[in-house]
């Protein structure tokens, strides 16, 4: 089978290229802002959500992208939960009254930043950002996306934003990204020409954003007021849509904790020497007389769990490790990851006829995974928590919510911290009933209640509780569920079962 042929099996193309290994590897990952930019061209549709594959491709974390824009989403106000990352913020832009259009940023959500809404307008679709590092210069982004067919009022709104925020941040760098619709590899149109050189703004990319069988333009460009702070410049050749993502690093942020290369560690119990004969040998030889001695049960239950965990701990010792990959989603597989690289491969060299073919391919082969994997929970899960769980992870659902804040402001301070939050919640809603429940009245007419407890109750009854049975305790035991709650959980119930 030709390897051309996206309609049968896939051979896998022997590309070296680390560049498309690791697309989006960009900077020293210590002191450097990653900041990328795609026209996505429609980010979620009824068939296709491309954040799945950005989840896995673009947000990992050895790529250290800090900040990201994506223009052309077509969103509109009824996409609501499609849209979580882990770890980042967004701000959004719709286009209002007519489809199109649309941008969207993904922030780090350690990042501290100020959205400048005082600067957007309704003729420019942009959204402008204050980021201020912990420990240097705060500056200002700008992600837009101009249409390709707007007129020269376009230009006269812009240049009036750009005079209004230069104004009032005139020392600040500006980095200004995004898809202009205007190709720099043909002649620039005279009036966009002068406002980039009025305010002293430099165009970065010089290599093609867009390339099909017959062009290869400049249409995503990026502009500063300090080129010497953009360290590095990568056209990544990575083909979700029909434009090429820019990733650019900002240099000279330095101790900033939101930049740091942040490896992910996990713990776990390492059950490879684990024998439960001797398990079980030394449980029985652990000192559980002295906690019949103890009448305090506050006091005998810690000690009881210690004498536990001691054994439990020699026989499957906690480890840790660092984990540099996010695990796979559980419905990708090498036929997906070959196809990926054939269009990805295809778009890099031109070959616009063979990269839709394989982007086509792609598509399909993700749908056919995503409908198998379902059907396979379906069948083989019982509970429908589980199935829950995996719909709404394959539709990039949080598990917050899509109405859960990101961020809030609770006496007079304001976090984007999601520990945080959930903590001002939770103080908020504990506390809410002191603010509101009316003032307490005692009873009028006390006999009333009396008289109602009197005719349900006998006088003089007490309540007995009898105490539970060994063989009870011992049933309750055989059927903990060990496959349910995180790794902790999971240890105890496995070796509670065990012991029993």
């Amino acid at each position: 089978m030709s390897p051309n042929d996206p309609s049968g099996e896939i051979t896998p193309l022997k590309l070296n290229s680390s560049s498309i290994t690791q697309p989006f590897k960009l900077g020293d990952g210590k002191s450097d802002y990653i900041i990328g930019h795609l026209n996505v061209n429609r980010l979620i549709t009824k068939k296709e959500n491309k954040l799945d594959e950005m989840r896995e491709v673009l947000f990992q974390p050895e790529n250290n992208i800090s900040i990201v824009g994506f223009t052309e989403t077509f969103l509109h106000k009824l996409i609501l939960d499609d849209l979580h990352v882990d770890n980042y913020v967004t701000e959004r832009k719709d286009r209002l009254g007519q489809e199109g259009g649309g941008i969207l940023f993904y922030v780090k959500d350690t990042i501290k930043y100020e959205r400048l809404f005082e600067f957007e307008m309704h003729e420019v679709e942009c959204i402008w950002l204050i980021v201020s590092p912990e420990f240097s210069k705060s500056f200002i982004l700008c992600l837009i996306y101009r249409p390709p067919h707007s007129n020269v009022k376009w230009y006269e709104k812009f240049e009036q934003i750009l005079y209004n925020i230069s104004s009032k941040y005139a020392s600040a760098p500006f980095y200004i990204f995004g898809d202009f619709n205007i190709d720099f590899n043909s002649p620039v149109p005279n009036h966009w020409q002068t406002i980039i050189s009025s305010y002293s703004l430099t165009q970065m990319i010089t290599e093609p954003t867009r390339i099909t069988d017959s062009t290869a333009t400049i249409l995503d460009h990026l502009y500063t007021n300090v080129p010497n702070n953009i360290k590095e410049i990568k056209i990544p050749p990575y083909s979700l849509s029909d434009h090429s993502p820019v990733i650019f690093s900002v240099k000279n942020i330095q101790n900033c904790k939101t930049l740091k290369n942040r490896h992910t560690l996990i713990q776990y119990r390492q059950f490879k020497n684990f024998k439960d004969p001797d398990f079980l040998f030394d449980l029985i030889n652990s000192p559980f007389s002295n906690i019949e001695l103890m009448n305090d049960i506050e006091t005998a239950l810690p000690a009881f769990y210690d004498l536990i965990l001691t054994v439990l701990n020699k026989h499957a010792p906690i480890k840790t490790r660092r984990v540099k990959y996010h695990t796979q989603p559980p419905w990708f597989n090498d036929e997906i990851k070959d196809a990926r690289k054939k269009r990805d491969y295809y778009k890099m060299i031109g070959n616009d006829t063979l990269y839709k073919q394989w982007r086509n391919k792609t598509k399909k082969l993700i749908e056919q995974a995503k409908t198998d994997h379902v059907k396979d929970i379906i069948i083989n899960k019982k509970d429908n928590k589980t199935i829950w769980q995996y719909l709404n992870s394959l539709q990039g659902k949080s598990s917050l919510g899509p109405n859960y804040p990101q961020t809030i402001e609770y006496h007079d301070f304001k976090t984007s911290d999601p520990t945080q939050i959930t903590e001002f919640m939770n103080e908020y809603f504990t506390n809410i009933t002191d603010s509101i429940k009316p003032p307490y009245k005692p009873i009028q007419q006390p006999h009333i209640i009396q008289n109602y407890i009197n005719n349900k109750v006998p006088p003089n009854f007490l309540y007995d509780l009898p105490p539970i049975s060994f063989p009870e305790v011992l049933k309750y035991l055989k059927n903990l569920q060990p496959k349910k709650g995180n790794w902790f959980r999971q240890s105890w119930t496995k070796n509670f079962k065990n012991v029993s």
